[in-house]
């Protein structure tokens, strides 16, 4: 009896280990926070249906030989000390014109900004593709640029001095807000003790500014200009005397992450249920079906983020209507304007809050990705499909160019030009 229990000791011991092993994970999920909602309506298409995998690993290649670079940002202590930090996307790069720019410098064809909202979009790339490994890199590459040590905050963007270095600027807490959406889709879709540690720090930064407003960050014109208008003559002038007012863009307002954060502080229930109060009975009243720009939230009352041509931004437009989307909130008159609009050709830059008229038709793919993602979120196969035949036709197909497998744009002086944004909103949209 004693050899037998002898040989069976080594796998009492290895079951064991595996039975230990298994309750401590068991157990450490059991007490992770759970999500009020373990969806997102952006990412309910079969993968099949978007990403036919031909497309999108060349945007990636795409990034890494071109846009992405290792920087050195100066520390926070003002001394002669720097950190680097690996895989930060520029904001643009060009291709130089072969006739006209043979004596131009390679620092006039690469921006001197690095934009914290290309590295988010990126992340949630990372995210939504289960590039484990990669995000997590991402991660600590993200927090080590931009993060505030004293605000807690994260900055908007980075800087390159004329000594080579670059400088964080404006910490705030839109990106923060940026940076925790990333986090909280990584964490509904693989949960960690890790992401819920990182996510409840943020959670406690950010609710203070929350339950205080948060502070208004752009400009309306009013008092007298409320929304629905004042005047629907296409001409009118705005007084002299014309005031303006402190607004919350309202595509700021992420709400479904406002909802997500109920799991982590109560007090994130009553925001986010104020909020979805605000825009959820929204009724255009007069001119077009666009959903609201500004909250003014002195007066609590809707505001056009606009001046005296009653022009209002797309990129806010689709910003706005695609977070609405993902808490279930849809204008069918919108998303109608835009699937016709966008299959006459690129979408406008702003539309006239009154008759809808665009301006400036200049192709642009952050606009089109932007589109088809909000397909996507409402569940609309045309708008996405139209949008995606109209990204293609940004598409580098040409082999022996630097810029082969991404969407470019020309600049002003005709030159080829990638913008970091177009590439990751591309991903998101397709994969």
């Amino acid at each position: 009896m004693s050899g037998r229990f002898s040989k069976l000791l080594p796998l009492l011991a290895i079951l064991l280990v595996i039975g230990l092993a298994v309750y401590f994970i068991c157990g450490n999920r059991a007490e992770l926070v759970k999500l009020p909602s373990d969806d997102l309506p952006s990412l309910e298409y079969d993968s099949s249906e978007t990403d036919p995998d031909l497309l999108v690993p060349g945007v990636y290649k795409l990034l890494e030989d071109t846009l992405q670079l290792d920087v050195e940002i100066k520390a926070e202590s003002g001394d002669d000390e720097s950190i680097e930090v690996q895989n930060l996307l520029l904001a643009w790069r060009k291709l130089p014109d072969l006739e006209f720019d043979y004596d131009i410098e390679e620092q006039d064809l690469v921006a001197r900004e690095i934009f914290a909202l290309d590295q988010l979009y990126l992340g949630q790339a990372l995210v939504e593709s289960g590039r484990g490994k990669q995000f997590k890199k991402w991660q600590d590459s993200f927090e080590k640029a931009f993060g505030d040590d004293e605000s807690g905050l994260h900055a908007s963007s980075l800087i390159k001095d004329i000594d080579g270095f670059y400088r964080r600027d404006n910490a705030n807490w839109i990106t923060t807000q940026g940076y925790l959406r990333v986090l909280l889709q990584a964490y509904m879709l693989k949960p960690s003790s890790d992401l819920e540690n990182s996510i409840s720090v943020l959670s406690d930064t950010l609710l203070p500014i929350f339950k205080a407003g948060p502070p208004p960050h752009t400009a309306g014109l009013g008092p007298n200009l409320q929304h629905p208008l004042i005047s629907t003559m296409e001409g009118y002038l705005l007084p002299p005397d014309q005031e303006e007012v402190p607004l919350i863009a309202l595509e700021n307002i992420d709400f479904w992450l406002l909802r997500q954060l109920g799991a982590f502080n109560p007090e994130w229930e009553d925001i986010y249920k104020t909020w979805h109060n605000r825009i959820e009975d929204y009724q255009y009243e007069i001119g077009m079906p666009f959903p609201p720009e500004g909250w003014n939230t002195t007066d609590d009352t809707a505001m056009p983020l606009i001046s005296s041509d009653f022009q209002v931004d797309t990129r806010r437009l689709l910003k706005t209507s695609l977070h609405l989307a993902e808490i279930r909130v849809s204008n069918d008159d919108f998303i109608a304007f835009i699937l016709d609009e966008i299959s006459n050709g690129p979408l406008a830059l702003s539309y006239h809050l009154l008759n809808g008229s665009g301006n400036d038709y200049t192709a642009n793919p952050a606009l089109v990705a932007w589109a088809g993602r909000l397909g996507r979120a409402v569940d609309n196969r045309s708008l996405f499909e139209v949008a995606m035949r109209q990204l293609q036709r940004n598409y580098i197909s040409d082999q022996a160019s630097q810029f082969f497998g991404g969407y470019a744009r020309r600049d002003q002086d005709n030159r080829l030009t990638i913008y970091a944004l177009d590439q990751v909103l591309a991903i998101l949209a397709m994969q």
